[in-house]
């Protein structure tokens, strides 16, 4: 049996000069590949993100045609007549909502885009405010049809701030906005309606306008 060579004798490779064109190209199509590939995979994180608020709406809604109430509204006691205490601790908010998976599971409040966050280990017994990533409303009542905001992504700012953790209020002449470093400088909001929107920083005095009420009290974790 006679073994075929393709390559004729004294053929020569690439020259020196043909490989440098071959890697020229190369570069120029990884330059122009990547940066797609990057906003696709962003793009694939904010559907994730929004995804997963309308996943806890749901639960919300659930948990509140069984107890008739909404788990962040503060009872009395918690409240009393002061409103600009800061011991608000979003986990035990929601421990209601988590209780052994019930109705919404405790690994969902971790944004995709979330890298300073904790993922959950273990139980909802283990759920603290280092596995959310979401700001709640203490404002939205029982879940119904008007827009009252109900949750939304940590990234919200104040006069370009970030606002540290526990009790923050938002007006209609609040000037918020979002963290230009995440989603692409946008974010998400959970109504108490169960609709979720992506919204952008200057989208944000309409959005606070239309509350119920006049000051919004929201607990940041």
């Amino acid at each position: 049996m006679r073994i075929l060579h393709s390559k004729r004798a004294g053929q020569a490779g690439l020259t020196a000069g043909e490989v440098v064109v071959v890697l020229a190209i190369l570069g120029m199509l990884c330059l122009m590949i990547v940066p797609y590939y990057s906003n696709s995979c962003t793009l694939t994180k904010q559907y994730r993100c929004r995804f997963i608020l309308h996943c806890i709406g749901q639960g919300f809604k659930t948990y509140d045609i069984d107890h008739e109430k909404n788990p962040l509204q503060p009872s009395n006691t918690q409240v009393g007549m002061d409103l600009s205490v800061t011991r608000f601790d979003p986990a035990k908010l929601l421990a209601p909502l988590v209780k052994e998976g019930t109705y919404v599971n405790p690994g969902l409040f971790i944004c995709p885009y979330d890298n300073e966050r904790f993922r959950l280990l273990g139980g909802a017994e283990n759920f603290s405010r280092s596995n959310i990533s979401y700001f709640l409303s203490l404002d939205a009542g029982r879940t119904t049809n008007h827009p009252a905001i109900l949750m939304g992504d940590r990234t919200v700012q104040l006069s370009g701030k970030d606002i540290e953790p526990g009790l923050f209020n938002l007006t209609a002449v609040s000037d918020a906005g979002w963290d230009a470093r995440r989603h692409l400088g946008q974010g998400n909001l959970l109504f108490a309606d169960g609709s979720v929107q992506s919204t952008r920083s200057k989208e944000w005095r309409a959005i606070l306008q239309s509350q119920p009420l006049a000051t919004n009290h929201l607990v940041m974790p």
